[in-house]
């Protein structure tokens, strides 16, 4: 996802038009993802609710109000634990979209200070990148929420944003 972002958010920022086209962005993302997301979420809700225990709809409709407020990777070590728990809850693959969301509105705004204040070079990425990286190590030895976490993933995000900035290197 870094990847492809990036080369849209160099441009918008040198073009003086990035406020008006992040905004389109985001829509363009919305318009995409969320029709796709109601349905199945709704549609999973109908059937858990004619088939599961109250209890079991009590856990899963708490984490699929999560999810709809793009915050499902936050609910989910609350209710679940560990990812890896053998616990059916077909919400919780949805931490993965609302961390890369948080990505999403976050990094355009770290990328529009770069560029404003830094001016974005090779090297001011490859240091968002160690930070972000170390960041990940750190909170990888505090907690296990950290693989639900867009800080944890924040250091695959700025991967991709070095590899897209360096690939006007290789052409």
């Amino acid at each position: 996802s870094g990847f492809v972002l990036y080369p849209q958010i160099e441009f918008l920022i040198k073009q003086n038009e990035f406020r008006k086209h992040f905004y389109t962005f985001i829509k363009k993302r919305m318009r995409r993802l969320f029709p796709a997301f109601f349905m199945s979420t709704s549609l999973s809700l109908c059937i858990i609710l004619l088939f599961a225990s109250i209890s079991q709809f009590h856990a899963i409709s708490k984490q699929s109000f999560a999810s709809l407020f793009l915050m499902g990777n936050i609910e989910a070590p609350r209710l679940i634990g560990n990812y890896f728990t053998p616990q059916p809850n077909p919400f919780l693959h949805y931490w993965s979209l609302s961390s890369e969301w948080q990505l999403y509105i976050l990094t355009p705004f770290i990328l529009y200070l770069f560029f404003r204040y830094i001016r974005t070079s090779q090297k001011s990425i490859a240091f968002l990148l160690f930070i972000s990286f170390n960041l990940y190590l750190f909170l990888n030895l505090r907690n296990s929420y950290n693989y639900y976490s867009s800080l944890g993933r924040a250091w695959q995000f700025s991967l991709g944003i070095f590899v897209g900035q360096n690939n006007y290197i290789f052409t």
